[in-house]
């Protein structure tokens, strides 16, 4: 018999995103799975119309909701969905987010082929393209201080040359982490690093997993022939600006640094600090003033072209 298979879908204020993906989750080829659905205290009616469409019988495989009482963000949310997946015997959980839209529908059954051959491997996860058809490159090693201080200290120089970097991306191999947004993990090894840092509220949980299981001697698998699309941004960025995001991101990475990393003293973290602050501070200022003006050109262009019509 398939091991069991458990999916944690995360609901904030979306759910007509969560629907289409439990609807697009009937097609997916792997007979032993349950799905649980947490909803993450959504002030909208959610969890109303979650609990109304799977109280019909819509779907053709085993369904849980859960409503949390606090909106805990990702790390929160997932244990919640983790622990009911322990409940439900589960040999994997399989954390996906709810705007995640599959090309390969056997994407499961690979996943846990490679996780049943070899114990040691913690986590695994496919190749995952964006809507735009770019791809959301796993993390291949951990990050050394001098080159995260100096990505984020010039960073327009960086962002410049990484257009000419070539990654691997058709190469199955181990890596540091994975995207989070569609990731399998074995659920022996969540409970052994204690499940998620539940002081991340969202962005950069990875890096924390990745080294945790790194700490254990677990492996990390990238498995890039089998695809899933992911629409960045779907929800996220209709409650924080980009500034926000930026602003969340750099708090969580030095959090990262601070409570993880051993190689990184006090004085190499207030480094980073600096580095941090100056990236978000100058360069960010930047960045959404050409954005800006990039927007109000498209703006006037179009506005041009409806009134020649």
């Amino acid at each position: 018999m398939q091991p069991k298979v458990a999916i944690v879908i995360l609901n904030y204020n979306s759910y007509k995103l969560t629907i289409n993906l439990l609807e697009e989750l009937k097609s997916i080829e792997y007979e032993n799975i349950s799905v649980i659905v947490v909803d993450n205290n959504s002030p909208n009616e959610s969890y109303t119309y979650l609990k109304k469409y799977i109280s019909g019988n819509n779907c053709n495989y085993e369904t849980k909701l859960i409503k949390s009482e606090k909106n805990g963000g990702y790390s929160s949310g997932n244990n919640l969905g983790i622990k009911k997946a322990e409940k439900l015997n589960s040999k994997y959980v399989l954390i996906m987010n709810n705007d995640i839209h599959f090309k390969d529908y056997k994407v499961i059954n690979n996943l846990v082929k490679k996780m049943e051959n070899d114990d040691e491997i913690a986590a695994s996860g496919p190749q995952i393209l964006t809507e735009n058809g770019d791809i959301q490159l796993p993390l291949y090693e951990k990050e050394k201080f001098l080159n995260v201080f100096f990505k984020k200290l010039f960073n327009p120089l960086h962002l410049f040359m990484s257009r000419f970097q070539k990654d691997l991306v058709d190469k199955e191999r181990y890596v540091y982490t994975l995207c989070g947004c569609f990731v399998m993990m074995r659920l022996k090894d969540i409970k052994k690093i204690n499940f998620f840092d539940e002081n991340i509220f969202f962005y950069g949980e990875e890096i924390i997993w990745g080294e945790k299981f790194e700490k254990i001697n677990k492996k990390v698998l990238y498995v890039p022939g089998t695809i899933v699309y992911h629409e960045i941004g779907s929800t996220i960025q209709k409650f924080y600006d980009s500034s926000q995001i930026h602003e969340m991101v750099d708090k969580n990475m030095l959090y990262y640094y601070k409570k993880y990393r051993e190689d990184i003293g006090i004085v190499k973290y207030s480094l980073l600090k600096f580095a941090f602050f100056i990236k978000r501070k100058v360069y960010h200022s930047v960045y959404t003033g050409i954005k800006n003006i990039e927007n109000f050109k498209k703006k006037r262009r179009k506005a041009e072209f409806c009134r020649k019509k």
